[in-house]
């Protein structure tokens, strides 16, 4: 990976982090590296190959990759996006 396709990466990483989703969650990072292979395809990837990329990276059930993305979801929903509460105080 060159510097220009690892601060995208960051970027993405970023964006997720200001929406309030936490990084302790592993769907943070499930959601973090399917974001970035949608960019990387220019949005020309279907969602069952997003999935069999994760399934094979991390080495986890389908079902797992999708209940950890949904709880990451879920936290970050009921938490509340941090980029506009922050502004509202």
């Amino acid at each position: 990976m060159d510097k220009e396709q690892q601060k995208h990466l960051v970027a993405v990483e970023m964006a997720l982090l200001a929406l309030g989703m936490p990084p302790n969650l592993k769907g943070f990072y499930y959601i973090k590296d399917a974001v970035w292979m949608l960019l990387q395809s220019g949005g020309h990837i279907g969602n069952k190959h997003i999935f069999e990329r994760l399934t094979s990276r991390y080495g986890a059930p389908n079902s797992a990759i999708v209940k950890s993305m949904r709880t990451a979801i879920k936290v970050t929903f009921d938490r509340g996006c941090l980029l506009y509460t922050s502004d509202a105080a």
